[in-house]
């Protein structure tokens, strides 16, 4: 797809869905609810809702953490190298680009896109392969994503997000299956693809960069979307434009370009995420569980909550303190200022909250 090509593209089918867009009501359950020190009570009359969850979320210590969180690749040692934070942003910018080319709520797709792994877990979906093991059902980071913004984040009173964007923040993910669309409004559609487009190219990009994938060894769709990454998001989103604004609705299954990443994607899933090597995580992660599970201060709270929220480093440094035969000093992780808040709260990290009836 040349630049011409793709310049026609976007002259044609620029806010082509504006008629569908999400409106910027605010919209909250009576279960929720915010104190006088909530920006909410402040600015909620003068700003766009969605502009204040995304405000919400982009101060929060949840935020913060996934600074320190795997993507892909655990505690990398280049600065270049994405971590969830970084990713998040990624995911927030494409969506929001893309919602504003469609004429679809952009405000929304922000806020949506940088919640959506807000309780993404240490060592990425290694740490939720640990914890379901643990619980012995599936721990979902985006039902934990939800929680963490209702129930954890603001000493236990939450971020009081609109449904709207929980919504969002809840139905992004996937794993390696397909990427089913039903029942989802336009901007939850464009933060699902937004969210697998980016991860797909720039988990490419790392692991071409440290040497885990050969140019010589990856398919021949790989090259035809381009040679950079950038080159490669711009052909699959300004495909996406095309086949949205032809249909009438946020779309990428039909065109050639489509048909091009699904064959990378699962390329990628067979390939590459599935061949890594996580067994020193793994240890990390339960040695960290047991400590945890040990510490009489923690003995309310479910010791696989308080996994969940650690980061990468914070795994590390407590399972080197294990193995040295040292004493761990919580109080200098995370969980130093959230646990307080926790105590006698009965938080169900695998239950999406009854009010969102999703």
């Amino acid at each position: 797809m040349d630049a011409n090509h793709k310049k026609s593209i976007l002259e044609k089918y620029t806010k082509s869905l504006q008629s569908q867009a999400l409106l910027s009501f605010p919209d909250h359950h009576e279960d929720q609810s915010y104190s006088t020190d909530d920006e909410t009570f402040f600015y909620g009359q003068q700003m766009d809702c969605f502009d204040l969850d995304a405000i919400k979320i982009s101060q929060s210590m949840g935020m913060r953490r996934l600074h320190k969180k795997t993507q892909v690749f655990p505690c990398p040692q280049s600065p270049h190298i994405r971590n969830r934070g970084s990713h998040t942003m990624e995911v927030a910018n494409t969506a929001k680009s893309l919602a504003n080319i469609l004429g679809l709520n952009g405000s929304a797709c922000y806020a949506m896109a940088l919640g959506h792994d807000l309780g993404h877990t240490p060592y990425g979906h290694t740490g939720e392969e640990v914890i379901s093991e643990i619980l012995g059902c599936k721990f979902r980071h985006e039902i934990f994503s939800v929680i963490v913004s209702e129930k954890i984040e603001r000493e236990g009173c939450g971020l009081y997000l609109t449904l709207q964007t929980l919504s969002g923040m809840l139905k992004h993910s996937r794993g390696s299956s397909g990427l089913e669309t039903s029942g989802m409004k336009e901007e939850e559609k464009v933060v699902m693809f937004a969210d697998k487009i980016s991860y797909i190219v720039a988990d490419l990009n790392d692991a071409r960069r440290l040497g885990y994938i050969k140019n010589k060894n990856m398919p021949k769709e790989i090259i035809s979307l381009g040679k950079t990454p950038r080159e490669m998001i711009s052909t699959l989103t300004i495909s996406l434009i095309e086949e949205s604004g032809e249909k009438g609705t946020v779309s990428f299954s039909e065109s050639q370009e489509a048909n091009d990443f699904i064959v990378i994607r699962n390329w990628m899933y067979e390939n590459f995420y599935h061949k890594l090597n996580h067994t020193e995580h793994r240890e990390n992660l339960m040695l960290a569980y047991d400590e945890i599970e040990k510490q009489k201060v923690f003995s309310a709270i479910s010791p696989a909550l308080l996994l969940a929220l650690l980061t990468d480093t914070e795994c590390e440094n407590i399972a080197k303190e294990i193995r040295l035969g040292n004493k761990v000093d919580f109080k200098r992780t995370c969980l130093g200022d959230i646990y307080p808040h926790l105590v006698g709260k009965n938080i169900f990290i695998t239950k999406i909250p009854d009010y969102l009836n999703i």
